[in-house]
């Protein structure tokens, strides 16, 4: 065990480290720790976004789970206000989507995603969830 692996919050920054990387089966363990230490509602949302992509991702894209979780991921952060997580949760369902194969789906989030970054003042995420739309 490391110094603060038991903190939620760090549980879900390794959950999205290991996301990118590509250790799929890594983030969905984790991701799923993250949600069974009853976190704060934000990195709870948040934790339901990594986990929703990570399960995704590491099933070929075609998990009713992943969708669920990337949902409950955008409905909290939607109510909640914190709409950078918002737009990160809609640029993970643009990359879902895309990793299946639906462009017109993936495109409408990578749209969203990136509606929602600028307005967030964020360019780079902004400019980053258009490519994923260009793709």
């Amino acid at each position: 065990m490391e110094l603060n692996d038991t903190w939620p919050a760090t549980c879900l920054h390794r959950a999205r480290g290991r996301l990118e990387v590509g250790e799929f089966g890594a983030a969905v363990d984790l991701g799923r720790e993250c949600l069974a230490r009853a976190p704060a509602r934000m990195i709870h949302a948040r934790a339901l976004a990594v986990l929703g992509l990570a399960i995704g991702l590491s099933n070929g894209g075609s998990s009713e789970e992943a969708e669920w979780s990337l949902g409950e991921s955008v409905s909290l952060c939607d109510s909640m206000g914190i709409f950078p997580y918002l737009a990160e949760a809609h640029h993970f369902l643009a990359e879902l989507f895309q990793h299946r194969g639906d462009s017109q789906r993936a495109g409408y989030y990578a749209r969203r995603a990136a509606e929602g970054f600028e307005a967030c003042g964020m360019p780079v995420h902004a400019q980053l969830a258009r490519r994923e739309d260009a793709s």
